[in-house]
């Protein structure tokens, strides 16, 4: 018999304790479950897309996507892959983005969860150990049929969330340094255990006043563990409840697209 849904506030404190004690380990084995890594890849454009402004792909999982108009699709460009929260929806949250993606020529893609989060989220909320699943591959699916479709510059590609999509977006960039240069986590509830030194950059951002996903436990716990791991972290914490201002994806865009 399953056991009963964790409440929000719980799951926030899971992810994070699991989150801090996985990037102060390491070299500590991995927790045994899938891994979590991606197989898509930059490559050459198999049928340039004919469509701008905000779309719906056709391919399965029908991921949404953002290609600035007037954009060349066979130049190179950076992409952000946003993941949504708990509950939201990848169109909404790519919606949000699309003024910054015009005025800095990024292109967006935005994939949902196959349930209401992410599987590493939903393991939490009955009790399991946090594993990754059909999520995994509807990610991996979405970045294949955006490559196919548009040149990325591989050296300047994001994975940013909001809440859930936050802890997904680290637990998932974390495993991937490989394809993502940088994170971008709008308040998170935590990150699923790793090991190694964290290699991609990252942004974290967090209202004091989070009603939701506890502040303390990003900002002594993830933030303080990630550091300690030696990973490369922005910490910018602001007067706020669990909502994504201006302000802060603003700052989080500049951070990205202005690093060498």
């Amino acid at each position: 018999m399953p056991s009963p849904p964790m409440s929000r506030r719980q799951v926030a404190a899971g992810l994070a304790v699991a989150g801090l004690a996985g990037a102060c380990a390491s070299g500590a084995a991995d927790v045994a479950v899938s891994d979590g890594r991606l197989s898509a890849r930059p490559g050459p454009v198999s049928a340039a897309a004919s469509q701008r402004g905000a779309f719906r792909l056709d391919t399965w999982p029908q991921p949404d996507v953002f290609i600035p108009p007037g954009h060349d699709v066979l130049k190179p460009a950076p992409l952000m892959l946003l993941l949504h929260g708990g509950g939201g929806g990848g169109d909404r949250l790519l919606r949000a983005f699309v003024p910054l993606a015009s005025e800095h020529g990024v292109l967006l893609l935005a994939p949902e969860a196959e349930r209401r989060t992410w599987d590493v989220v939903r393991a939490f909320q009955y009790g399991g150990e946090p594993e990754f699943g059909a999520d995994v591959k509807r990610v991996d699916a979405s970045l294949e049929a955006l490559f196919a479709q548009a040149v990325v510059d591989q050296r300047r590609i994001a994975i940013a969330g909001m809440s859930d999509g936050a802890s997904y977006a680290l637990s998932l960039g974390l495993r991937n340094a490989a394809l993502f240069s940088h994170i971008i986590a709008f308040s998170p509830g935590g990150i699923a255990p790793f090991s190694g030194r964290p290699k991609p950059r990252i942004f974290i951002s967090h209202g004091r006043r989070d009603r939701v996903l506890a502040f303390d436990n990003t900002a002594s716990g993830m933030v303080g563990g990630l550091k300690t791991a030696g990973a490369d972290v922005t910490f910018t914490p602001f007067d706020g409840d669990h909502e994504l201002r201006p302000q802060e994806m603003r700052a989080a865009m500049d951070w990205w697209l202005k690093a060498r």
